[in-house]
């Protein structure tokens, strides 16, 4: 009777050291397998994150690249190069963005030309920069991105109907309308609007009154001969409405080649580019203006006129003309 409760005594001691080794592995257990979802927590809210902001679909090159080449919507950029800054210096920087948000700096900026949205295949995935130059499209980029960085870059389409010709210039001594506050596309709707206007011009940013607006009833001159300059903290842009788009008054009191294709007599603007239209060999023509002699004279040239005041056979002395390239 002794030795069986000397046994059951011995087996309850047993039983109550092990009940404290059995609580301290369970908790160890749940110990583990809290800090195992913790850091599984941790590590799926780290991937959800960078999945939305380092290589967000909007900024895979790839994607971008086959956006423009399936899409048949009339972008109004268009790919340039890659890996490439446009210009030695750039007008705005900027992180944080996607292409829409990158394109609206440039869209807005009326000396941008072209920008660059750095994309998910290296660092930086979102940073936008914008230049006041157009990417060359014959690969000679002016410096290259590389080692991590890579981007993707787009020039600004220039509206085929009116074409930049001149930096602080009024065409005209007079103008024809003057607004301000306004952007590019809506200055341009002012020349647009009205058919005696031939060029328009935009104030920037750089000097005083930027965002104003003024139309003129002459061209601006291509060779630098500027009626009016603008300067001392006024700057503006100043644009060409293109003719009829099909050809653009380049040269005054020129004959843009030596030897001419057609003449003819009593011709106004319209017939005058008919007689080059319908000759292939035609490059440029010239109509002879009212201030002088034999005005209505056409002539046709094989050569486009330079416009850069090299003219190869001036007129003058009372013969005074207006000439056109064919565009």
């Amino acid at each position: 009777m002794n030795v069986d409760t000397e046994s059951d005594s011995k087996e309850l001691l047993e039983e109550g050291d092990a009940a404290p080794k059995q609580s301290k592995q369970c908790r160890l257990k749940r110990y583990i397998g809290l800090a195992v979802f913790f850091v599984t927590a941790v590590a799926l809210s780290y991937f959800a994150f960078t999945s939305r902001t380092a290589r967000p679909a909007a900024l895979d090159g790839k994607l971008i690249k086959e956006l423009f080449e399936e899409s048949e919507e009339d972008f109004s950029f268009a790919p340039a190069a890659t890996d490439c800054n446009c210009d030695l210096k750039r007008l705005v920087e900027k992180p944080h963005q996607d292409l829409d948000s990158c394109w609206s700096l440039c869209k807005s900026d009326s000396d941008c030309k072209s920008f660059a949205i750095w994309t998910a295949e290296g660092n930086d995935a979102g940073y936008c920069a914008t230049y006041g130059k157009a990417c060359p499209e014959n690969g000679q980029c002016p410096k290259r991105e590389g080692n991590g960085w890579y981007n993707m870059v787009f020039n600004k389409k220039q509206n085929s109907e009116y074409v930049e010709v001149e930096a602080n210039c009024n065409c005209d001594e007079e103008r024809l309308v003057e607004k301000p506050h306004q952007d590019l596309d809506s200055c341009w709707s002012l020349c647009k609007s009205d058919s005696d206007c031939k060029s328009f011009a935009i104030w920037t940013e750089e000097g005083d009154d930027a965002g104003y607006c003024a139309t003129y009833g002459t061209a601006c001159r291509l060779n630098g001969e500027c009626p009016k300059r603008e300067g001392h903290g006024w700057y503006n842009i100043a644009y060409n409405r293109k003719q009829g788009v099909e050809y653009m008054e380049v040269e005054t009191n020129c004959n843009c080649d030596t030897k001419r294709l057609v003449e003819k007599p009593h011709q106004d603007l319209d017939s005058c580019w008919s007689l080059c239209k319908s000759d292939s060999d035609c490059k440029s023509f010239a109509i002879w203006t009212e201030e002088g002699n034999d005005a209505g004279y056409c002539a046709t040239y094989g050569k486009a006129c330079t416009g850069d005041g090299r003219c190869p056979k001036h007129e003058g002395h009372g013969w005074y003309n207006i000439a056109y390239n064919r565009e």
